[in-house]
């Protein structure tokens, strides 16, 4: 539905009488479907469903020229990854999700993208965080974070570039757990527009040595531990990435 409403004229009203226009088939024991217990459902709200959206959105602008938008960018990369620890002034047990970058818009068929946006799912309502609040409230430092670029797509209306964030603990070993989707398969332009940037991360030692992290760590099974001597960088699709000092990366699309 989300990827319907997106690919329509907005005056369109979001409400009960227009989804009863919207038939959808489920089936069970599908990746996108009815679950049966225990199946875990873990991201079924952010990169299962973006996928579906996605799909949806790329299909009606093959359709016709003025519908439709590009794919937007997959999370989540370590930037918005859940950081845990030890606070090494106080000795006490710390856990947050920072959302310290992603940008996923798509290109539309009128406009370029916007930058923020998230992801197809979040809708750019999701703010990015401010740098020195997040020191404050967590022993970590941002080393940089930046837009990088030929990352968005080029096109008639082109995607969101790119974030790169570059962080790492203060101190101690940091653990961050996330599941970053994009890595593989970037966002996809539609109607001759090209592809966003994927996704990528990597851990930085204290020599400048890169050690690239595989796309998904689940802090329940086996987070990217960083140390104080390492930190990690994240790439976001474009639209986004992530780095870890980690440092971090991500991806965007564009529209033809």
């Amino acid at each position: 539905m989300v990827g319907v409403f997106n690919s329509i004229e907005h005056s369109v009203p979001k409400n009960a009488g227009s989804f009863r226009r919207i038939d959808v088939l489920l089936r069970e024991n599908c990746v996108v479907g009815i679950p049966k217990h225990p199946t875990s459902t873990s991201v079924a709200t952010t990169n299962v469903a973006d996928r579906v959206a996605n799909s949806v959105q790329a299909a009606v602008a093959d359709l016709a020229d003025g519908f439709g938008l590009a794919e937007c960018g997959a999370v989540i990369p370590p930037a918005v990854g859940v950081i845990s620890g030890i606070h090494p002034a106080t000795g006490a047990p710390f856990v947050n999700q920072v959302f310290l970058g992603m940008t996923g818009g798509a290109g539309a068929p009128a406009a370029d993208a916007w930058v923020t946006i998230g992801h197809v799912g979040n809708a750019g309502l999701c703010y990015i965080d401010s740098i020195e609040l997040d020191e404050l409230r967590q022993p970590i430092h941002v080393y940089g974070r930046r837009l990088l670029p030929n990352t968005e797509g080029a096109g008639r209306h082109r995607g969101a570039p790119s974030i790169e964030v570059d962080f790492g603990p203060l101190a101690g070993d940091l653990s961050v757990g996330y599941v970053s989707d994009g890595a593989a398969n970037p966002p996809l332009g539609v109607r001759g527009g090209l592809a966003g940037g994927n996704a990528d991360q990597w851990r930085i030692a204290a020599n400048g040595a890169r050690e690239r992290l595989p796309p998904a760590r689940r802090s329940r099974s086996a987070p990217a531990i960083i140390s104080s001597r390492s930190r990690p960088v994240a790439v976001a699709t474009g639209r986004r990435p992530t780095a870890i000092r980690m440092r971090s990366s991500a991806m965007s699309r564009s529209a033809g």
